[in-house]
């Protein structure tokens, strides 16, 4: 049992979910009985008994038995009740029996069966009659038929308490069965107004409104069929069909169009059959129907269409192309903003240093080559990550753009896909205008996609917005940063950054500009926000690490080094991977117990080769990971060490604080080298 369905057990005592369950049954049975079609059939209450399950089948018969017996009619109740209590019978023996396998053919076989049997019975007692032989083989047929459906219409109910999207085979035996209790209901009629065929009219505009023109025609066409069964309107067939597939052509507008011309089509098929008597009762039905469809609230329908098969389906390798596409289209777009940035950057720097005029080393040169290998393994990258165990949702993603439309947003590419475990829902949309609630949004795509999301990361482009949301994770990390400048007129040479990657990680980045001052500054500044954009954009660690180290060496003839300490999270499952290229060492207190991490390595800016230093450590809740420049000194360890181990796990900044205050009163003198702690508590 997953947690939704734990949670809504404890919310629903089980005496009154029993209590609701037996009473369903027992109503189901009654109405069942009071079908009756050609000739006095009725062949819906004993396809409900071979079909239902045990825990409510002594119920059912009850529900049966009490219906005939209000209906008595001599001979007839007596075949009706015999037929009944034999399905029924069977049905219980045939479940509860371990040595007897119940397969799907079982039920039709003893609905049909018993009610040929109980006919030819009557039959043998009041005479041969070749109609009447007729009447029974075909109730016989129907009985085998509904049972069959009603019996898959079962195995559909766990599906609507998980909230999973219904089966086509399962939809179908659903909205049969839902045609059968609406044809039970169907004579209960106030003033000449069913009630039942007014649910009908709502659920063909439900239908149209869900899938389409499609949805709108099979649900017109089973409703109208099984209402125009022994009414006084047999034109309700056409009518219902029609009136589905013209409100389907108007879903995209919206429900005020559907309902109107739903109810236009109804009322020319009233004005076409002008020779039956009163005609008002169709068009009363037909208003009560579309006025509750359009007063309706928004959420009803897009939380009722997680059941549904959506509008829009792709092949697989098609959406596998499009999503590779849009990856590597992020990719570029992160590319040139770092190009145009690195020549700004050149240009300031020639127009500082008047000197600065010779012509591209051999370095460089050798620089460019690397970028375009780099570049080349990045792309290669991606393609790996297609290539792995990734599934593409098409039926959550014609959902999700069912709620897009709905808030006006005009999606132009959705995919939504699962590698590792972790789900993600990537859009691309028309640039977005107009005002709409964020949260209503998330709450409808929740609904929509069965789980809990993220909040998204948001890229606005020329004409576009480009929109990813990961599937909440069952981690929850807080992040605290304190920092100490050891030019006190000056700005701190340390930079950091904390955000998430498009796969639903946190990421953590520390660069530390070699030197104090305004230059340190700069240095640590860019290579930060190269090394992050590069993350953003869809790279991996190892690739946006020699890209920026290139952008640093070229980015003038002055050495400019920075170190890069990163760290990144999966908050699904606690695997945390620290990266550093001349960074400090990394602590964390699992505990009582505090490990270290990092051994050397080489800042970016030096050597045209370089690698990360990596680490992968498992982090669990109350966990604390310790992330330091190389501002703290290794003498410091020991009291840092001390101060996690009695951290009390709820203030990272206070904890973060107080680190920079050890490492910056460790030592005599001033200190000479700015500081950085950031304090990561998982939880």
């Amino acid at each position: 049992m997953n947690k939704r369905l734990r949670l809504k057990s404890a919310l629903v005592p089980a005496d009154i979910h029993t209590f609701l369950k037996q009473t369903s049954a027992l109503a189901a049975g009654l109405t069942l009985s009071a079908a009756r079609l050609f000739g006095g059939a009725s062949p819906f209450a004993a396809a409900l008994a071979a079909a239902c399950p045990t825990s409510v089948g002594f119920t059912v018969l009850a529900g049966c038995i009490s219906g005939y017996l209000l209906q008595y009619d001599g001979a007839w109740t007596a075949r009706m009740l015999a037929a009944v209590i034999g399905t029924g019978t069977i049905n219980l023996i045939t479940r509860k029996n371990r040595f007897i396998k119940h397969s799907a053919y079982v039920a039709p076989i003893n609905a049909a069966v018993c009610m040929l049997l109980t006919g030819l019975t009557v039959m043998l007692a009041q005479g041969f009659d070749i109609n009447g032989l007729m009447l029974y083989v075909c109730e016989s047929v129907i009985a085998a038929g509904a049972a069959a459906t009603l019996e898959t219409a079962f195995t559909a109910v766990p599906l609507f308490s998980r909230k999973e999207p219904l089966p086509q085979k399962q939809l179908v035996c659903v909205t049969v069965s839902l045609c059968i209790i609406l044809m039970s209901l169907e004579k209960l009629q106030l003033e000449g107004i069913s009630l039942a065929r007014a649910v009908a009219v709502f659920a063909v505009l439900c239908a149209s409104k869900w899938l389409g023109t499609t949805g709108g025609c099979v649900c017109g066409g089973a409703m109208g069929f099984a209402m125009s069964i022994g009414s006084s309107f047999p034109f309700l067939g056409g009518a219902y069909t029609f009136g589905g597939l013209v409100s389907g052509l108007f879903s995209p507008v919206g429900r005020f169009a559907q309902a109107f011309a739903y109810a236009v089509c109804s009322a020319v098929a009233v004005l076409m059959n002008t020779g039956t008597a009163d005609l008002m009762p169709p068009l009363y039905e037909t208003a009560i129907a579309t006025v509750a469809f359009v007063l309706i609230p928004e959420k009803f329908f897009t939380a009722a269409s997680v059941y549904f098969v959506g509008r829009q389906t792709l092949p697989e390798f098609e959406t596998m192309k499009k999503a590779m596409l849009l990856r590597l289209e992020s990719v570029k777009s992160g590319l040139e903003e770092v190009s145009d940035a690195l020549e700004q950057i050149a240009r300031n720097m020639i127009r500082l240093d008047k000197n600065n005029e010779s012509p591209l080393s051999e370095e460089i040169k050798q620089l460019v080559r690397d970028q375009f290998s780099t570049l080349a393994l990045a792309v290669g990258d991606i393609s790996d990550r297609f290539c792995g165990e990734t599934r593409f949702d098409t039926v959550t993603a014609s959902k999700i753009a069912f709620v897009l439309e709905n808030y006006g947003i005009k999606p132009v590419e959705i995919i939504c896909s699962e590698t590792s475990g972790i789900s993600r829902i990537e859009i691309s949309a028309q640039k977005l205008k107009g005002k709409f609630s964020r949260s209503a949004l998330m709450s409808d795509m929740e609904s929509a996609c069965g789980y809990k999301l993220s909040n998204p990361t948001v890229r606005e482009e020329k004409d576009k917005t480009m929109l990813t949301f990961v599937r909440k994770p069952r981690m929850n990390i807080v992040v605290g940063k304190a920092q100490f400048s050891a030019d006190e007129s000056a700005m701190c040479g340390d930079t950091c950054d904390c955000f998430p990657d498009k796969d639903g990680n946190q990421i953590i980045v520390i660069s530390d500009g070699m030197g104090t001052g305004p230059r340190a500054a700069v240095d640590g500044a860019v290579a930060a926000w190269l090394f992050a954009k590069l993350l953003v954009a869809g790279l991996n660690f190892d690739s946006s690490l020699r890209l920026s180290n290139s952008a640093l060496i070229v980015k003038s003839q002055e050495e400019t080094v920075a170190t890069i300490d990163a760290a990144k999270i999966n908050l699904h499952t606690g695997e945390a991977q620290l990266f550093k290229a001349g960074a400090g060492v990394s602590l964390v207190c699992r505990g009582r117990k505090v490990y270290q991490y990092g051994k050397p390595s080489m800042p970016l800016g030096i050597l045209r080769e370089i690698e990360f230093d990596k680490e992968t450590v498992s982090l669990s809740k109350g966990d604390i990971l310790l992330m330091m420049s190389d501002g703290v000194s290794s003498a410091c360890y020991g009291l840092i060490a001390d101060e996690l181990r009695k951290s009390n796990r709820k203030d990272p900044s206070a904890l973060a604080e107080r680190v920079v205050e050890i490492a910056k009163n460790s030592g005599s003198g001033r200190h000479l080298d700015d500081i950085t702690a950031v304090a990561v508590i998982v939880s």
